[in-house]
């Protein structure tokens, strides 16, 4: 796969439904730091609205959250990896991109050694989806099955396994602004270089964006 960006994030008019989705390899983090964030972040939850604090500082709470998170399932050493196979990193890339414009339009994606992130809008003028409602994981579950079964079993024949490829549940964050786009992609296509897996997000293979970016 030919990594594909350009050099300027534009001006957008998010119409429809934008999400931010990350989904991973399954037990890439053991139930135990699972329990341990989530007890954290239930705490820090409490305390917030029991001081009735701004709905922003709440919502600045659940992105610290999911980058405490993400930062687990870079650092954690003993996760399963199959992503690092061209192979299966090359065939998860060409299963989003095959739904491209058939089920979602694909704004960006970043596919990391145990774990992908992916941004997508939806809405009547994509493939068939519809009478948009406010349950949207009803949306994106079909969408998310086709990308998770498909390539689970390619992988898993590529691997010579069995078993569940990919975790069952997915974090998946609606995109509120254009400001929140443009600083989530930014996010994702910096994730390598974050890990310390590139020095230049431009140099990793598996990021992928619709738009021009300007430099970070």
């Amino acid at each position: 796969m030919k990594t594909f960006y350009r050099r300027k994030l534009p001006h957008i008019q998010i119409k429809g439904m934008t999400f931010f989705i990350t989904f991973r390899l399954h037990k890439s983090l053991p139930n135990e730091i699972i329990k341990v964030l989530k007890k954290e972040f239930r705490k820090k939850l409490l305390r917030l609205r029991k001081k009735q604090s701004p709905a922003e500082m709440i919502r600045q709470e659940y992105e610290r959250h999911f980058e405490r998170f993400d930062m687990h399932l870079d650092q954690y050493q003993e996760s399963p990896k199959y992503l690092n196979d061209e192979k299966i990193a090359s065939l998860t890339a060409e299963t989003m991109l095959y739904w491209n414009q058939k089920k979602y339009d694909l704004l960006a994606f970043c596919i990391m050694p145990n774990h992908v992130h992916m941004v997508i809008k939806v809405d009547d003028t994509v493939g068939q989806v519809s009478n948009l409602s406010n349950n949207y994981t009803g949306l994106l579950s079909p969408i998310m099955f086709s990308i998770k079964r498909y390539t689970a079993r390619q992988a898993n024949i590529i691997l010579n396994r069995t078993g569940d490829f990919w975790q069952h549940e997915s974090y998946d964050h609606i995109v509120r602004n254009e400001t929140e786009l443009n600083n989530i992609i930014r996010y994702i296509l910096m994730n390598p270089v974050k890990a310390g897996l590139a020095i230049d997000w431009r140099e990793w293979q598996w990021n992928f964006c619709k738009f021009e970016i300007a430099e970070f």
